[in-house]
């Protein structure tokens, strides 16, 4: 199943072809990549993501344990608590609420942890893919590379440019603007005058 996104590129990419269909020098070749396939497949990707396994496995391991640490003092607290004289229970409640307080904190720096790491692996696979992509669409002399799941221009060469084409309109649109008289203020109105 071709996604919105691709089918847009593509028609992007058929359209731009046409245009410049009768002049060979301007014909572009346009490839369309699948990163999310990309991530999945390449040895950098399956790297990345055992990584990211091992460290979300890591973190898991450590909240859960502290959440076991919360569970039996609490269960410890309510087996005793019949036993204890009040300012002991306040101890210990206090003591549990601490623990809670602790296990929230672990909770967030590890989400905090592991979201930091994840955003290092995705700018890691996708410096990997934009390098990989500059290479063979060299190669394989395109001029337009286009991921298929994000929309994203990946590669462009010199031949697909058109920036110093776009600063000359722009230029001529605007010199015309420049040189237009400038509008006459309008006549000023005539005082009002009262009715007797």
């Amino acid at each position: 199943m071709i996604s919105q996104r691709t089918a847009v590129v593509l028609t992007v990419g058929l359209v731009a072809s046409s245009l410049y269909a009768d002049e060979s020098e301007h014909v572009i070749k346009i490839r369309v990549i699948n990163s999310a396939e990309v991530m999945q497949v390449s040895e950098v990707g399956k790297q990345e993501g055992e990584k990211m396994k091992a460290l979300e496995k890591g973190l898991r391991e450590g909240i859960d344990k502290k959440q076991q640490q919360v569970r039996k003092a609490e269960a410890d607290l309510q087996a005793k608590a019949s036993t204890l004289s009040p300012a002991a229970a306040d101890k210990e409640k206090n003591k549990l609420l601490a623990m809670g307080l602790e296990l929230e904190t672990l909770a967030k720096t590890s989400e905090a942890e592991f979201k930091d790491a994840y955003q290092r692996a995705a700018e890691t696979l996708f410096n990997e893919t934009r390098q990989a992509v500059m290479e063979v669409a060299k190669q394989q002399d395109l001029d337009l590379v286009f991921d298929g799941n994000t929309g994203q221009l990946m590669y462009a060469s010199d031949n697909a440019l058109i920036t110093n084409d776009i600063v000359k309109a722009m230029d001529k649109n605007f010199n015309k603007t420049q040189k237009a008289p400038a509008p006459k203020p309008a006549a000023p109105k005539a005082p009002a005058v009262a009715k007797k």
